[in-house]
């Protein structure tokens, strides 16, 4: 892949845009006041810097606009189509140029050839300003973004931890619980007992369902067997002790300690808890 062809991220808000527009127009400015290019030094007027400012103007309108639509009708954006929209907002802005020039400032005829140069003056005046800024937004937006995508994977994570447990029993109504609520389970011949968060209270429930078949109802990773009569939910573990012979597990919010046989000493040593 090119580097033409990789992501170029695009703005949130109008916010952003408007600053974006107006650190342009700045740029602009300033580059004409303080450096007077293209015979701004020949040129005298008692108010040739007043004279300047609609040129900061045009540049902020041309580049907010575009920012803006792009920012509203465009998912996938490209540094080619970055480099691309910066080129038409400069031949837009020279255009604009011209006419304030020729009508408020100059007062001449309209000319091919001084359009022409006035495109020129524009590019190599808007060039250079427009890489500081296509390169000074490519690293604030891509920062920003990496940001938002962090919150954003946090919040998929929460919700996911989130879903709803359903437990299916053999006879009875069902029990919808949070997974990340679910505590632990014990054995009780066909029956389970089933212990799980409420508000931060420890509620039980004992439904009619094997042991083997809640843990294949469940189909979670952090829900796992640990001994022939427990299955519980790791991620609510908050201490082990014992040795190699077998250890126990504390849960959250219970004094109950589960106990690890021998069978499942390994899988419980290799998550972290």
């Amino acid at each position: 892949m090119s580097i033409s062809d990789l992501k170029y991220p695009t703005y949130n808000s109008e916010k952003e845009i408007a600053i974006s527009a107006i650190i342009v127009a700045l740029l602009v400015y300033l580059f004409l006041a303080l450096f007077q290019p293209f015979g701004t030094y020949n040129y005298v007027h008692t108010n040739k810097y007043l004279l300047l400012v609609p040129y900061a103007i045009i540049a902020f309108v041309s580049f907010f606009i575009g920012d803006f639509f792009i920012s509203k009708y465009f998912t996938k954006w490209t540094w080619k189509n970055e480099v691309s929209k910066t080129l038409v907002l400069l031949l837009f802005c020279a255009i604009l140029n011209y006419g304030y020039s020729i009508y408020f400032v100059n007062n001449t005829d309209f000319s091919l050839r001084t359009l022409f140069y006035m495109a020129i003056f524009t590019y190599s005046l808007g060039l250079p300003i427009c890489a500081i800024s296509v390169l000074g937004k490519y690293s604030f937006l891509k920062n920003n973004n990496t940001e938002t995508e962090k919150v954003e994977t946090n919040v998929e994570t929460k919700v996911k931890t989130e879903r709803i447990l359903s437990i299916i029993p053999d006879v009875g109504e069902n029990l919808n619980i949070k997974k990340n609520a679910f505590l632990y389970a014990q054995s009780e011949g066909n029956y389970s007992k089933i212990f799980y968060l409420n508000d931060e209270i420890v509620e039980k429930e004992l439904l009619r369902i094997s042991l083997k078949n809640l843990e294949e109802q469940i189909g979670d990773d952090n829900i796992i067997r640990c001994h022939r009569s427990y299955i519980l939910n790791i991620q609510n573990a908050i201490r082990k002790q014992g040795n190699a012979q077998g250890f126990k597990i504390s849960l959250k919010l219970t004094d109950e300690k589960i106990p690890v046989s021998r069978k499942y000493i390994d899988k419980i040593n290799s998550i972290s808890i």
